[in-house]
C-alpha cells in the first residue's frame, strides 16, 4: 500500500500540466474537427466547379484565343489555379485534426486565400479599367498593385502565424484568440470598403469609365 500511494504521488508528480498551444500544435483533441458530412458539404461544390471549368474548356479556349484579350486569358488562368487550391483546401480538410499537419495546412490555407484575394483584386482591377485592356502595360500595372497587395497580405499573416502563433486557420475548441478575430475582421472591414467602392461606382461620377459588354465573355 505504502509502495502504491507512493507510486501515485510520483506519477502525479511528473506528469506536466497540459500546455495549450495557440497555433493549433497542442494536439488532436483541442482543434474542432467539422465531420464528415462539413467536408462532403465544401468538396462536392468545389468538385462540380471543377468539372464544369474543365466541361466548357474546350469551347472557352477557343473564344480566347479568337478573342486575343491578355485580359480574359489571365483571368481564366487565376480563375483555374484558385479553383484548382479550392479543391485541394476542401478535400484535404482532416489535415487540420491531423498530428504533424499543422504546417502544411496553414501553408495550404495561406496559399489559397491569398489565391482567392488575386483574383479578387485582378477583377477588381480589370472592370476598373477605361476599357478591356489588351495591352501588357495595362495587364502589368494591374497585377503588379494586385500582386503587391497580396504579398504584404501573405507576409503579414505568415508572420501572425508562425512567428506569433495565432491560429488564423484552426478552430480550437474553447478559445476566444483576440488577436485572430480582430485580424480577421480588420480584413473583411477593408474588403467590404473595396466592394462597396465598386457598387457605388455605377452611381457616380466613374461610371463612364466601367468597360461595355466584351464579345467573348464566358
Amino acid at each position: 500500500m505504502p509502495n502504491n500511494l507512493h507510486q501515485i504521488i510520483t506519477n502525479s508528480s511528473i506528469s506536466p500540466p497540459p500546455i495549450s498551444n495557440i497555433n493549433g500544435q497542442d494536439g488532436q483533441s483541442d482543434r474542432q474537427c467539422h465531420g464528415v458530412w462539413y467536408d462532403a458539404l465544401l468538396v462536392v461544390p468545389a468538385v462540380l466547379f471543377v468539372v464544369y471549368l474543365a466541361v466548357n474548356a474546350k469551347k472557352n479556349v477557343n473564344k480566347l484565343r479568337n478573342g486575343r484579350s491578355l485580359v480574359l486569358i489571365s483571368y481564366f488562368a487565376l480563375l483555374w489555379l484558385a479553383s484548382g487550391l479550392n479543391l485541394a483546401w476542401c478535400s484535404l480538410q482532416a489535415w487540420q485534426c491531423a498530428s504533424g499537419k499543422e504546417i502544411a495546412w496553414n501553408l495550404l490555407s495561406l496559399i489559397t486565400t491569398s489565391g482567392f484575394l488575386c483574383l479578387e483584386l485582378s477583377l477588381v482591377g480589370f472592370l476598373l479599367q477605361e476599357s478591356y485592356a489588351n495591352g501588357l502595360e495595362a495587364l502589368a500595372r494591374t497585377f503588379t498593385i494586385s500582386g503587391i497587395i497580396v504579398a504584404v497580405d501573405m507576409l503579414l499573416k505568415a508572420i501572425f502565424i508562425f512567428g506569433f502563433g495565432v491560429p488564423l486557420f484552426f478552430d480550437v475548441v474553447g478559445s476566444t484568440h483576440q488577436m485572430k478575430w480582430g485580424l480577421w475582421i480588420i480584413q473583411k472591414l477593408l474588403l467590404t470598403t473595396v466592394y462597396g467602392f465598386i457598387l457605388f461606382v455605377p452611381f457616380s461620377k466613374w461610371r463612364e469609365k466601367l468597360p461595355h459588354q466584351h464579345s467573348t465573355t464566358m
